[in-house]
């Protein structure tokens, strides 16, 4: 069901790749649809860049839902990396460089899992 069906155009409009996390713990908890840590770690991702993504515009605006909506995925998607890199080590890559999330380039598309 759509939490917000009077946003489902909206949103269609703006996110080309809807994901959420209901739909990524079903697929971690069947099996098999991971493949490997990278490939959950960028679906929990793209939740939060989707929410950033969809709500930028009435941040600009001010609006309060928005504003609340698009500063919480952005610590969410920062606590999910840092998480990540904690209970992921074993799947960590040796590669020297990281994606960094900076302010201006919000939402990042993805990242790697770095030591």
């Amino acid at each position: 069901p759509v939490l917000f069906p009077e946003l489902k155009d909206s949103y269609a409009a703006k996110i080309q790749k809807p994901m959420d996390l209901t739909t990524v713990e079903a697929k971690l908890l069947q099996g098999g649809l991971y493949f490997n840590a990278q490939d959950f770690v960028d679906e929990v991702a793209l939740v939060f860049h989707n929410a950033i993504t969809f709500n930028r515009e009435g941040r600009n605006l001010g609006e309060p839902m928005s504003c609340a909506y698009y500063d919480a995925s952005i610590h969410l998607l920062r606590y999910t990396r840092w998480l990540s890199l904690e209970i992921l080590a074993n799947y960590l890559s040796d590669d020297p460089f990281t994606d960094e999330i900076v302010q201006d380039e919000l939402p990042p598309t993805a990242w790697k899992l770095t030591k």
